[in-house]
């Protein structure tokens, strides 16, 4: 983990409200793993002391560079969104526990609602590269907040697209499209609104108990202060207690979540 200093290379609005921030960030480009995020000091934003945090959307060792996929919610994120090439600030990264899909997997689905899309994306070309077939079920609210959706097949996954009003692909949530899917799947990974990851655990758990064998993660969304597990303002309920989305996340196993 670095307290770096990075600068932004470019700042795009690629959808309605959502941008993608390039940042030069040698050190942690250079040793972030799939589902890590970082804790970014908004730039020119002094007078808001609290950092944010960002899953690592994309990531180049040999460039240097990081990219955040990210929604303007607020005003912080609406700072961002004016932040121009050549601005300086700080983040904390690589931050959290990433994806730890088992080894040896060969069919896995990747499960995205909305930006959700983001930490997922590196972990896409990962199960490529050792050789699983990688489906992808982007969901988002209507068509042209669709995002990612050509990276993801760059790096050799398929993908199916649902749209809540029906604009493009399914008409209806990703989660739909997720029990068929899940035969002969070995692996599943989700990330999007809490509500979302609720429906898809179940769906893997009643495929469970119909016999099947099947790993499933989620990467958890919390509201952090410190980001570094010092504040306990992102705690998440766990079977075995409580635990800290930031240090101890934001990836968990979905057996261990307390729904």
């Amino acid at each position: 983990m670095f307290d770096e200093k990075v600068t932004v290379v470019s700042n795009e609005c690629v959808a309605p409200s959502l941008h993608v921030v390039e940042l030069a960030a040698p050190q942690i480009a250079a040793s972030a793993e799939p589902g890590q995020f970082v804790h970014l000091r908004i730039p020119d934003f002094e007078g808001h002391v609290l950092r944010r945090p960002f899953s690592i959307y994309q990531w180049d060792g040999e460039r240097g560079t990081i990219s955040i996929l990210y929604q303007t919610v607020g005003a912080g994120s609406d700072r961002l969104a004016e932040s121009r090439p050549g601005a300086e600030t700080m983040a904390i990264g690589p931050i959290g526990r990433g994806w730890n899909p088992p080894e040896g997997v060969l069919r896995t689905v990747l499960v995205c609602g909305g930006v959700g899309v983001a930490p997922l994306t590196m972990l896409a070309g990962q199960l490529v590269a050792r050789g699983a077939a990688v489906t992808c079920l982007v969901g988002a609210t209507t068509a042209e907040r669709l995002v990612g959706i050509e990276r993801l097949q760059e790096l050799g996954a398929s993908v199916e697209i649902a749209t809540d009003d029906g604009a493009a692909g399914y008409h209806g949530f990703c989660t739909d499209l997720l029990a068929a899917h899940l035969e002969g799947a070995d692996y599943v990974a989700v990330c999007g609104p809490g509500p979302m990851e609720k429906v898809a655990a179940s769906l893997v758990a009643a495929h469970r108990e119909a016999g099947n064998e099947i790993a499933c993660e989620v990467s958890v969304e919390r509201r952090m202060a410190c980001g570094i597990g010092a504040c306990l303002s992102c705690v998440v309920e766990t079977v075995e207690g409580r635990k800290r989305a930031c240090v101890d996340g934001p990836v968990f196993e979905d057996t261990e979540v307390v729904w």
